[in-house]
């Protein structure tokens, strides 16, 4: 992943999010367009996935986050490491933030950024973060399916989730004409 690796400098994120898209679509088939790009992940890879979306709407259409947490930094069991990258820096926290960035978002780059978020909203840790973030991102005015599941923090949710979720995106992506040349 990149993003959290890099937040010092920015340049895994920087070289992830100009570099990639570019060389994979010089080398394999698909469409170019920022619709058709999207960016997964599960727990940290949810808190990448968010963070990339936020602050790369430009190249990212889609992030989809499963059992996500929002604040850079955040200080629970499940992410004792979490504060690693950011040396108790505030603004670099901030700086890093999905859940600060989304109300920075363009209202041009809103229009075509979609986050799917998958949590149990009673889990004692990531349910906060998700309604929490669910409730950003609607107010940012960004579009934002929720898949609520009680199957927790574990691979049982993905496993489970992502053929419904990979059709709702189908279907918006269908809408938004990101299938036509």
């Amino acid at each position: 992943g990149c993003g959290w690796s890099g937040a010092g400098g920015g340049t895994v994120a920087a070289h992830g999010c100009a570099e990639v898209p570019g060389d994979t679509g010089a080398s394999n088939r698909g469409i170019g367009k920022r619709g058709a790009r999207g960016v997964r992940g599960g727990s940290k890879g949810g808190y990448g996935a968010a963070r990339l979306g936020v602050r790369h709407p430009d190249v990212f259409g889609t992030a989809m986050a499963f059992s996500g947490y929002y604040q850079a930094a955040i200080s629970s069991p499940q992410t004792r490491n979490a504060s690693r990258p950011f040396g108790h820096h505030q603004a670099l926290i901030d700086a890093h933030s999905p859940i600060l960035l989304a109300s920075e978002v363009t209202s041009s780059r809103r229009a075509g950024l979609f986050f799917m978020l998958s949590a149990d909203p009673s889990h004692p840790f990531y349910g906060p973060q998700y309604l929490a973030m669910a409730g950003t991102l609607r107010q940012a005015g960004i579009a934002i399916d929720l898949f609520p599941t009680p199957l927790g923090h574990s691979w049982a949710a993905p496993r489970a989730q992502l053929p419904a979720m990979l059709a709702a995106l189908g279907q918006r992506e269908a809408a938004l004409g990101v299938f036509v040349r």
